[in-house]
């Protein structure tokens, strides 16, 4: 062997065993990397999905469509407060959430309704609230009313949705003020 030849291969012998002896932690670094990004992605859907929820609600409020809402609610008890409706404040069926909305869909034009999306608030990726403002013209009065509306959407698990990427209503509260 020449000697030039036996220089390039201890050479080459040495780098690799450097980068041999790195293998584990730049694998670490990129597994890390990696991981980071899937994550973010995650969060990226999620946010995405969150949004198309909290878009039929609004769809809904705007077009007094219950029909378009009942497909945001919660499969369990929904919590519902709403000075409008003149029901009593409790937890109530998805079904009697919808008739509820409807008859107040009814009694009501709606004249504005408004959220900041970058007031959505997510809380441990399982829950979310946002307001919105809610106003609208009674059939009966002349005075625009403006409820303050507060949402919590709760993340759907289980086998009614295997893909765990929906967000139902399960809170709707609300404070009145007449401007």
């Amino acid at each position: 062997m020449k000697r030039r030849t036996a220089s390039i291969l201890l050479v080459g012998l040495f780098f690799s065993g450097l980068s041999l002896g790195q293998t584990p932690s730049v694998q670490r670094l990129i597994s890390a990397k990696n991981e980071e990004n899937r994550r973010s992605s995650k969060e990226q859907e999620d946010i995405a999905h969150l949004s198309r929820t909290i878009d039929r609600v609004e769809r809904a409020f705007e077009d007094g469509d219950p029909d378009e809402l009942e497909q945001c609610l919660s499969e369990k008890r929904i919590y519902l407060s709403l000075k409008a409706g003149g029901e009593e404040a409790g937890y109530y069926g998805r079904s009697q959430v919808k008739h509820m909305l409807g008859k107040l869909f009814r009694e009501r034009r709606t004249d504005s309704f408004t959220y900041d999306p970058e007031g959505v608030e997510v809380s441990s990726g399982e829950s979310a609230a946002f307001r919105a403002e809610w106003s609208y013209l009674a059939a009966e009065a002349d005075d625009v009313v403006t409820e303050q509306l507060r949402f919590r959407l709760d993340r759907v698990k289980g086998p009614k949705s295997p893909k765990s990427d929906d967000w139902r209503v399960s809170e709707i509260r609300a404070q009145t003020q007449t401007r």
